[in-house]
């Protein structure tokens, strides 16, 4: 009889323990999903709910490139795609750019945009950046879409740093060097990933005319290519005219018409004079 008792009350202390680690389980994948739903209420407290420093570079960038709502919804993209945060179309970015700016005095936003002396200068300094690349992008989509022209990697690097010296040098973003360099030709890839560009070529309709081959010359290569008379490069020996060999390039400078000499020249920079030419699209 004795025995009996024992027995069971061992089994029930079996059966207590039994109950015992299942309620702790319970209780711990409880907590758990508490501690769930509070990060879930956190996560959608904090989407698209920008600090005030993300707020003030966008301001920086909407004002310093005169009011081009497109370079601040870009920014603004990248810092919600940093975040994780649910994707917006641009006219909901776009809004709320509009928004931030309506709510911010005038005076605020003339001392935020003060390259002088700024009132925030770690914001210019971020915005300086988005600043740069948007007067590249504005540039090369000039090129492309007036002149027909994709220009080289060297080509978008020397504007580039033709932009960044034209920027106030406490807030100037680093020099992006030469073509050469590894760094400066992954900056470029990383450029026209950000703003939706592409390496490709431009193909042209119709032959250019002189006239339209001048128009289109850089004027410090037009100015070169005046100065020099045939008598300052070398002949021909199959032909009586001047040829020249330029560093993107082989093509002919004809000396003696010299309406076509600066046409010529452009040819090696910047467009084929029948086909295509590699370089920055948008």
């Amino acid at each position: 009889m004795e025995a009996e008792v024992v027995d069971a009350v061992a089994d029930l202390q079996r059966q207590k323990r039994a109950i015992d680690a299942a309620l702790a389980v319970n209780r711990q994948e409880l907590k758990r999903a508490r501690w769930r739903q509070k990060d879930a209420r956190r996560a959608e407290e904090s989407i698209w709910r920008l600090t005030a420093f993300v707020s003030d570079v966008a301001l920086i960038i909407y004002v310093l490139t005169g009011y081009s709502l497109e370079p601040a919804i870009r920014f603004l993209r990248s810092v919600g795609q940093k975040r994780r945060w649910p994707q917006k179309s641009e006219d909901e970015l776009g809004l709320i750019v509009e928004q931030m700016f309506s709510a911010v005095d005038p005076d605020d936003i003339a001392a935020l945009t003060d390259t002088a002396a700024p009132s925030k200068p770690a914001a210019l300094r971020a915005a300086m950046k988005w600043v740069q690349e948007w007067g590249l992008v504005a540039w090369t989509r000039r090129l492309n879409e007036d002149k027909g022209v994709a220009p080289s990697t060297q080509a978008v690097l020397e504007k580039a740093e033709e932009i960044r010296a034209g920027l106030p040098e406490a807030a100037r973003p680093a020099a992006q060097g030469t073509s050469a360099e590894a760094r400066s030709r992954m900056w470029l890839r990383r450029w026209r990933s950000r703003w939706g560009g592409k390496l490709a070529r431009i193909r042209l309709r119709e032959d250019l005319s002189q006239q339209d081959m001048a128009e289109k010359a850089p004027e410090k290569l037009s100015i070169w290519g005046k100065s020099l008379g045939a008598e300052t490069a070398p002949r021909n020996r199959y032909r009586n005219e001047v040829h020249k060999r330029w560093r993107w390039g082989a093509f002919c400078i004809d000396f003696k018409r010299k309406s076509f000499m600066c046409a010529r020249i452009l040819v090696a920079n910047l467009v084929p004079e029948n086909g295509s030419y590699l370089g920055a699209v948008f």
